[in-house]
């Protein structure tokens, strides 16, 4: 594998942070594990920037939303929180101002309905009073990424679906969990429509999709953790608002560990019809038909790997079926030491493409198209672990996985300190036609899953946006459908 030099790769960093649209911001006290989203809330015709963040789990913040502005980068207004916001945001305008309201969820039952403009919440799902010390945790899982869907209470509104689950109090070996949701509430209000219970009774991470599979919109979710085995089921919308999740589909199982990251819905069968592909914490890439959810191939990446990230989607050989760039970390959680990176093909689930770099991470891959050839390239984040004399130092880097070679590109310098779950952003915030990316990282270097201080930064590179197939977390409009060139 061809990697530059290090006169190069500076040579590229100069060149990239002389363009003007470029800015860097730091939080204090603080880090994040949300994945920044990007829509124009000060009207000004630039995309402006969402990030949910936090200090200390169950610590309260002043800064568990913070909107930038896309231009410099200046504060636009941040909405505190009583704990971390991990979730991404969703825009649609519920206000009536033409500008894109906010939606974004996190841990302890945390999910608001903010003012694009203002800043100033709309609705809560709980209300300041209902949280305390005495409150039992059950009653305050996490919310994760949210997806909009068809109006079903015929206010004239889409609503929300989201999953609700996750108990961080519970140690690893601890598996009495309470079980996970499934849930859809009035985007405009933030009523509970419909709520039920993963079928196995298990906990849930998996933010769910949703995708027409040819007979009305069918919910894809799933259910188990790091520790806890689990199901990925289908289920189809109508089912849910009837009878909750009691006729779901059962399209795989997990024995040890559950499905956590969500999957992609792509096309790898060539009937139109969009398949699942979706990575487990048990250390498989598998990929199931669209028709009728039977599988299609399976991989064990490594017999010690987990996974929370999310597959990427890349053309990586000329068959022109689309592969997946997935990232597994060895070990078990939460001790897991190194990352393997792999290319999955969309064809046959044969690994095409292998890499060992850095430690643990779950974040996800984007595409951008940085050589102007017909391969698209990926950027991703990597951390590496160094050593002094006392202790590990950490430290992390942007780079670009060039597609057709597999070689590594640095985007930007090596800094200390890390980045966990934060997938960057490429999109083209001014319209200028040149690609902006935006991304995080967390300043703490001698401790790994801590916070510090949280870096934002925008970098705009002089390169043409030509295609944006995959710029974000779950894709670039947030749906994780991935559609073909």
């Amino acid at each position: 594998m061809v990697v530059l030099g290090l006169a190069l790769a500076a040579r590229l960093i100069i060149k990239y942070r002389s363009r003007p649209d470029t800015w860097s911001r730091i939080f204090y006290g603080i880090g994040t594990n949300s994945s920044a989203r990007a829509a124009d809330l000060n009207r000004d015709g630039i995309l402006d920037i969402v990030l949910g963040a936090g200090g200390k789990e169950f610590e309260s913040t002043d800064m568990a939303v913070i909107a930038l502005n896309g231009s410099n980068g200046d504060t636009l207004w941040t909405v505190g929180g009583s704990n971390q916001i991990v979730g991404s945001a969703a825009f649609k305008d519920i206000s009536g101002d033409d500008v894109p309201d906010v939606f974004i969820g996190g841990r302890t039952a945390q999910l608001y309905a903010i003012n694009g403009v203002s800043g100033g919440i709309i609705w809560q799902y709980l209300k300041p009073n209902q949280v305390s010390d005495s409150q039992p945790d059950t009653t305050l899982l996490n919310f994760f990424n949210l997806q909009f869907i068809p109006d079903q209470n015929r206010d004239g509104v889409d609503d929300i679906l989201t999953a609700f689950g996750g108990y961080v109090n519970a140690e690893p070996d601890d598996f009495d969990r309470p079980a996970g949701m499934l849930m859809i509430l009035d985007a405009t209000s933030g009523e509970v429509l419909k709520r039920s219970a993963v079928p196995d009774g298990k906990e849930t991470y998996m933010s769910p999709v949703v995708y027409d599979f040819g007979d009305g919109l069918t919910i894809i979710f799933g259910s188990g953790g790091e520790t806890v085995s689990g199901n990925l089921y289908a289920l189809q919308l109508k089912d849910f608002m009837t009878s909750g999740t009691r006729n779901s589909i059962k399209i795989d199982a997990s024995d040890t560990k559950g499905f956590v990251s969500p999957p992609i819905i792509a096309d790898i069968t060539g009937d139109g019809i969009g398949d699942i592909v979706v990575s487990n914490m048990d250390g498989y890439m598998k990929a199931y038909n669209g028709k009728d959810f039977s599988p299609i191939w399976s991989r064990k990446i490594h017999p010690l790997g987990e996974t929370q990230s999310m597959p990427g989607p890349l053309y990586f050989d000329d068959d022109k079926v689309v592969d997946f760039f997935g990232s597994f970390n060895i070990g078990k959680w939460p001790k897991n030491d190194t990352t393997i990176h792999v290319v999955i093909s969309g064809v046959n689930g044969q690994e095409i493409f292998r890499d060992t770099l850095g430690v643990l991470q779950f974040s996800s891959p984007v595409w951008l198209n940085y050589n102007k050839d017909s391969y698209p390239d990926l950027i991703h984040l990597i951390n590496i672990q160094m050593r002094n004399v006392l202790y590990p130092i950490y430290k992390t880097q942007l780079i670009v996985y060039e597609g057709k070679t597999g070689s590594k590109i640095p985007l930007d310098s090596l800094y200390e300190g890390k980045v966990l779950g934060s997938t960057p952003l490429v999109t083209d915030l001014d319209s200028d036609g040149k690609v902006d990316v935006i991304y995080t990282y967390m300043t703490q270097f001698d401790e790994f899953i801590t916070y510090r201080d949280l870096v934002i930064k925008r970098i705009e590179l002089d390169i043409e946006m030509n295609e944006n197939l995959w710029g974000g977390y779950m894709g670039t409009d947030y749906s994780s459908i991935f559609k073909k060139r």
